[in-house]
């Protein structure tokens, strides 16, 4: 006879319909077709079974505090993840209470930032520089393979999706590189020796 609470996951795109609500009155009620005391069946079900209409099934029946998974299976978007909890068992699933609680909007991004354009602006180059689901978060620069030096943005606070950023760079300048790097740690380096030119 084993009372441990058992843990299930499932997640679907933000934006994607579903019939579900978004939390719980605190009493069970978790949208799943339950009324909080066990009466959709069994409470050793897969995932699948315990998964809400548009919801996708993750993981069921987890018995540790702590679950990790490999966020590269997923594709570039928002998303939001559903929790379940029961504490039925076999032996009693008609006793089992189950509750729910559903995440914010959590950013999946696996795409570095690009470069829009370069400008020149007197000794230096202004560099557009984006990312399509986060913002920036580094942007240092090398002229002649010397050390690194901080890349200024135009707006003096380097937070936002597209910044503008100043590389300081004389005309006829070599090797002149811009790597940044956004929220979600995905890098670019960006070669502006023949803007230097």
């Amino acid at each position: 006879n084993n009372d441990s609470i058992t843990y299930s996951l499932s997640f679907r795109p933000e934006g994607a319909s579903s019939t579900t609500s978004t939390g719980t009155d605190g009493h069970g009620t978790d949208g799943a077709g339950t009324d909080g005391h066990g009466t959709n069946g069994d409470a050793a079900k897969s995932a699948a079974a315990d998964t809400p209409p548009g919801w996708l099934p993750m993981v069921a029946d987890v018995t540790d505090t702590y679950y990790s998974f490999d966020e590269t299976a997923l594709p570039d978007g928002v998303y939001r993840f559903r929790l379940s909890a029961s504490d039925g068992t076999d032996e009693r699933p008609a006793d089992a209470l189950r509750d729910a609680r559903v995440s914010e909007p959590v950013v999946v991004d696996h795409t570095p930032p690009r470069l829009v354009s370069v400008e020149r602006d007197g000794d230096r180059l202004l560099a557009a520089v984006e990312d399509a689901g986060n913002p920036l978060r580094e942007a240092t620069f090398s002229v002649g393979a010397a050390a690194w030096q901080p890349a200024a943005p135009q707006d003096g606070l380097l937070d936002g999706k597209r910044e503008v950023l100043a590389v300081a760079a004389p005309k006829g300048a070599a090797l002149v590189i811009l790597k940044v790097m956004d929220a979600a740690f995905n890098g670019a380096t960006f070669d502006l020796s023949s803007e230097a030119k």
